[in-house]
């Protein structure tokens, strides 16, 4: 894989650019299991355990390029992240708290339109790419843009965009 190495398993320390010294992944990469291991990270000296598995999309001599679930309510949490507890419930198919702020059932269109809404949601993934030459990192989280168009209901959850990202990085064989 990396510098004709014959090694199953590959260890990655990697950093996103502007977070040197601030912020570090542990990654493992194993050719024989079918997810790369996000094992732990630390954030200014403090270290937190992951144990996130991403799927392998394509594993070759180039590079790894792997995927996960955008909305992964475990994922969320682990990292951290400040996404909506309403938007993850709706990636779900959870509308209850949707019908709790509008104080009242969905209709049936309301409810099936929401549910091709919940699966896109679902569906978005994260990807994450290592270039096994210039072991150069990318993540990719892809926009989320919607609008709902109910009474009563939150503004948060009416009108909602995340832009798309893509952070670039760098990692160390370890």
């Amino acid at each position: 894989m990396v510098k004709n190495s014959k090694a199953e398993t590959l260890d990655f320390a990697c950093q996103f650019y502007g977070e040197e010294g601030l912020a570090a992944d542990f990654w493992i990469v194993d050719a024989s299991l079918p997810y790369v291991l996000h094992k732990a990270g630390s954030q200014f000296g403090k270290i937190e355990v992951y144990d996130l598995r991403y799927d392998i999309e394509n594993i070759n001599s180039k590079g790894v390029s792997f995927s996960k679930r955008a909305l992964d309510r475990k994922a969320l949490r682990m990292y951290k992240l400040n996404f909506l507890d309403e938007l993850v419930d709706l990636a779900e198919g959870d509308f209850s708290k949707i019908e709790r702020s509008i104080n009242r059932q969905l209709t049936f269109f309301e409810r099936k339109e929401l549910k091709k809404m919940a699966k896109s949601l679902y569906d978005l993934e994260i990807f994450m790419f290592i270039d096994f030459k210039s072991l150069e990192f990318t993540s990719h989280f892809p926009e989320i843009k919607f609008e709902l168009n109910l009474p009563n209901l939150p503004d948060r959850l009416k009108n909602y965009k995340q832009v798309e990202s893509f952070r670039k990085g760098y990692c160390d064989l370890i």
